[in-house]
């Protein structure tokens, strides 16, 4: 009987993972999947697992790890303006500080709490800047 005995090891950035790792936060399962806890920015970085046996070794694709930041929207309240039919009116916003960057979308709500909206689609009449600042509509 042939028994294959295999083993795993993680580099970040090209360094040797020490795992469980010293934060406390890096555990490895059998399987040599990698599960991080907690992330924090100092487990960015560059992820490559090394896989061996005794017929050779082999090494993952490299998988960087971001985290992802997504700041509290400036929301004020709007008071409606006096519109004329016909003419341009630009809704402006405050977009929020986000990596990486948001997708934005427009919506009317009845209320003012977010309990549901119907949202605005781009068309003739409306045009919306990629970066989701404003809204441009002719009514």
């Amino acid at each position: 009987m042939l028994f294959i005995v295999f083993s795993y090891e993680w580099l970040k950035n090209g360094i040797s993972l020490t795992i469980p790792s010293i934060t406390g936060n890096i555990y490895q399962t059998l399987d040599g999947t990698i599960q991080i806890k907690q992330l924090s920015s100092i487990d960015e970085g560059v992820y490559q697992c090394t896989a061996s046996n005794q017929y050779g070794k082999t090494m993952s694709q490299p998988s960087i790890l971001q985290r992802a930041i997504l700041s509290q929207p400036n929301t004020p309240v709007f008071e409606p303006p006096e519109l004329n039919a016909g003419e341009p009116y630009t809704l402006y916003c405050q977009p929020a500080r986000c990596f990486p960057k948001p997708i934005y979308s427009w919506g009317i709500s009845e209320t003012q709490v977010d309990s549901g909206y119907t949202v605005i689609r781009p068309d003739k009449r409306v045009q919306l800047d990629e970066d989701g600042k404003q809204c441009i509509t002719h009514f």
